[in-house]
């Protein structure tokens, strides 16, 4: 039950964050700087309710940009600036602009209006902002099924760019020691590593795929199939490969693998007392080491 409630709430906080940004709640993001000082982007604004007919110049309104006109002159779904002029004729509309930019080319209409400017939280918008964008749709997307294998445990298979997951059949429990390798992290590692990786760095997907034939058919898990292409380059450093693989496999580690772009190693263990050994031998060695299970 609360793995069910926690999904819920994490799926209904990204859907208002979408709606926050589609300006369908009382409240939007901050983006750009057309109202600086004023409105400071990043931030969320809460939107206060005003009647059309006592809108003043002078105020900052809020309000809707509609479809064509949005499309026509690439506005954002929603906006807030200031009023320069108050047309009636041939009814009600306001004429806008921001501080720090020209007028607007269109006349805002009543209906559009969703109010004026009220309480601004600085910074909580920025994570608003990125659902703006197809990457952030894809992330929340990405995102919420990995979190739905999280919660519930399974396996599965990730394919493309974390898009495409293919549930597999549950591998037995097993025990991972972790050891955070004391070596100096650059600032752009994982970048300078993808740009040292060469064609011959990658395989044609068959070591996977016999990693996923084995748990398909139920078989133990071969530690031998786990790949990570970026061990190509991170096992070259003599310090990380000497001082820490190679002194792991020794202590009784079966198999030394990088975490993502690294520096942490692991190694699993089908067994627990095998890995209380490796981890009382790393941590009585002083090495920043972890024992947990697997899902």
């Amino acid at each position: 039950m609360k793995r069910a409630i926690s999904l819920i709430f994490l799926t209904a906080a990204c859907i208002v964050c979408f709606l926050s940004v589609r300006g369908t709640l009382p409240f939007i993001p901050i983006y750009g700087s057309s109202m600086e000082p004023t409105l400071q982007s990043g931030g969320l604004l809460m939107i206060e309710p005003i009647d059309a007919k006592d809108v003043k110049v002078g105020d900052i309104i809020v309000y809707d940009v509609p479809p064509m006109v949005r499309d026509y002159y690439n506005y954002p779904n929603v906006v807030a600036h200031r009023v320069t002029d108050i047309r009636t004729q041939p009814s009600l509309g306001f004429r806008t602009k921001g501080d720090n930019t020209g007028e607007d080319p269109f006349t805002i209409r009543p209906v559009d209006l969703r109010g004026t400017v009220g309480d601004q939280i600085p910074y909580l918008g920025i994570p608003l902002l990125f659902f703006q964008s197809q990457q952030g749709l894809i992330f929340a997307v990405v995102a919420l099924a990995l979190l739905a294998f999280f919660l519930y445990g399974g396996t599965a298979l990730v394919e493309g760019r974390g898009e495409l997951i293919r549930p597999l059949p549950s591998v037995p429990n097993m025990w991972v020691v972790i050891v955070v390798p004391d070596v100096p992290v650059p600032a752009g590692k994982t970048t300078s590593m993808y740009a040292a990786l060469k064609p011959a760095h990658f395989t044609d997907g068959t070591v996977t795929q016999k990693l996923v034939d084995n748990v398909a058919t139920g078989k133990k898990i071969d530690v031998s199939l786990l790949f990570n292409t970026f061990e190509n380059i991170a096992f070259d450093d003599f310090n990380l490969r000497r001082v820490y693989v190679e002194h792991l496999e020794k202590l009784g580690a079966p198999h030394v693998h990088l975490c993502g772009s690294g520096p942490a190693l692991f190694t699993l263990f089908e067994n627990k007392p095998p890995a209380e050994e490796l981890y009382k031998c790393c941590h009585d060695q002083g090495m920043q080491v972890y024992l947990v299970a697997s899902l």
